[in-house]
C-alpha cells in the first residue's frame, strides 16, 4: 500500500492542473487503483457499482457491494 501512496501522490503533484476539474482521471487514475488495492475490484460489477441511484435518489461515484447488498458509497 505505501508503494502504491508513493505512486498516487507522485501523479497528483505531477499532473495536478489535470486533475483539477477532470472527476473521470481523478476516479479512473486516483481512485480506482485504491480501491483494487484493497480488494473492491473496480471492474467487477459483483464488487463496485458505477453510479448507481440510492434509494435516496443520489447517484455516487461507487456503491461497494458484500454479498449482493451495498455496503457503503464513495462519492
Amino acid at each position: 500500500m505505501e508503494n502504491l501512496i508513493r505512486e498516487l501522490k507522485s501523479k497528483i503533484v505531477s499532473h495536478r492542473s489535470y486533475y483539477d476539474g477532470n472527476e473521470a482521471a481523478v476516479r479512473r487514475q486516483l481512485v480506482e487503483p485504491v480501491l483494487d488495492h484493497i480488494g473492491w475490484k473496480t471492474d467487477n460489477p459483483n464488487l463496485v457499482k458505477l453510479n448507481s441511484q440510492t434509494e435516496e435518489r443520489d447517484i455516487p461515484d461507487y456503491a461497494l457491494l458484500r454479498h449482493e447488498r451495498t455496503e457503503t458509497y464513495i462519492e
